[in-house]
């Protein structure tokens, strides 16, 4: 049977992934105060952006999230991996592949990094592996990079790894200063990774 005639539920996924600094790998309960800590560093970086960092407040709440990321890891419902430095293990950020269509196999990628880690190019690292893993492994069809369209920092992922700009959605999203805002949707079809993947090999 082809892994997409499978149930998402019965799909293997790997639960963790080694890059060059990086593991990447499924949060454990023991990760709650090292999720905690890095989203204490980097309020004032990442909550302009995102909406749940607000309720991670103590080391209870970070672990009530980290039961919630499990569930839905079990049901294919999200798959997000936290980034661990390999040398330490300290927790950078998460990546995760969001909001999928199981019909077409397409996903959302979202992801954040602490405010220590940025500017080293983790994030580019974890995007190429989640992006190799999405179209490699899951046999995906499309994978989106849905950023702010001021969110300068997060738009250079994408735009690094050769996601396409397919286009800005004008006044989409509401952001959380309440206003509207515009979001930039980058993609990568699995032809257009297959081409890039081709591409990378035969330099």
């Amino acid at each position: 049977m082809k892994q997409e005639d499978k149930s998402p539920i019965l799909l293997r996924i790997p639960e963790r992934i080694s890059t060059r600094r990086l593991v990447i790998r499924n949060y454990v309960p023991e990760d709650a105060t090292s999720l905690w800590l890095a989203v204490e560093e980097s309020r004032e970086s990442i909550e302009p952006w995102l909406r749940w960092p607000r309720d991670v407040r103590n080391v209870d709440t970070a672990r009530i999230r980290i039961r919630y990321l499990q569930a839905e890891w079990i049901l294919r419902d999200r798959l997000v991996w936290g980034l661990f430095n390999k040398e330490d293990q300290q927790l950078f950020g998460e990546i995760g592949l969001v909001h999928p269509d199981w019909s077409v196999v397409s996903f959302q990628v979202s992801y954040w990094l602490r405010k220590s880690a940025q500017g080293h190019g983790y994030m580019r690292e974890a995007l190429r592996a989640i992006t190799a893993l999405a179209f490699e492994t899951i046999s995906a069809s499309r994978v989106e990079v849905r950023v702010e369209s001021d969110n300068l920092r997060s738009r250079k992922v994408p735009e690094a790894l050769g996601y396409r700009l397919e286009g800005v959605l004008r006044r989409d999203h509401i952001g959380l200063d309440g206003e509207l805002t515009d979001i930039c949707v980058y993609a990568l079809t699995s032809e257009d990774y297959e081409d890039i993947r081709l591409g990378s090999e035969g330099q």
